[in-house]
């Protein structure tokens, strides 16, 4: 965890413009003692490290307010998160579409907040990224889902020639010789 977090900042600061990126780590409470020996271990190594800008221990109730630009977890737990929050995403959209077509009303009141719901789906739909990169990695790999459709692989496509054409794993290696 304590190298996906040094991988994850830099990925964050070269992909995705964010200077001194705050690194969280997900776990059950806020405080070092709290979680796994791994997770503590992990806590341990992340706040003695100064390349990085680590934020201590995130809940999972806190994700959705942004306490972190890069979240570290084991992979189990991060992907049991992502496939929660893309579930979260789908039922959300659907409730925001049964509740806005019960009545002419609510149809109506839809056209005014339309493109606000428009950019609120946007943010759980998994398509808008296509994919993510296999950090770590010699060579340039995206990894989409199996379930993913055209718009998701054209998106994994910008993904990867964005992330070829800004030398991603070159200057990764730098940062880290």
């Amino acid at each position: 965890m304590h190298q996906w977090a040094i991988l994850g900042s830099h990925y964050a600061e070269l992909m995705l413009g964010i200077t001194n990126p705050r690194v969280g780590l997900l776990n059950i409470g806020t405080e070092a003692h709290k979680g796994t020996s791994v997770t503590q271990e992990a806590y341990r190594l992340l706040s003695s490290d100064d390349r990085i800008n680590f934020v201590g221990n995130v809940e999972s109730n806190q994700l959705l307010f942004s306490p972190c630009d890069v979240l570290v977890t084991d992979g189990f737990t991060g992907n049991v998160v992502l496939k929660l929050f893309e579930g979260a995403g789908h039922f959300l959209h659907q409730s925001f579409e049964e509740m806005y077509s019960k009545n002419m009303l609510t149809k109506l009141s839809f056209l005014s907040v339309k493109d606000e719901l428009k950019n609120f789906n946007k943010m759980f739909d998994s398509s808008e990224y296509g994919g993510a990169p296999f950090l770590g990695l010699a060579k340039p790999v995206i990894k989409a889902h199996g379930s993913s459709g055209a718009v998701d692989i054209k998106n994994a496509i910008i993904a990867a020639a964005k992330y070829c054409e800004f030398g991603v794993i070159e200057k990764i290696e730098e940062c880290l010789q």
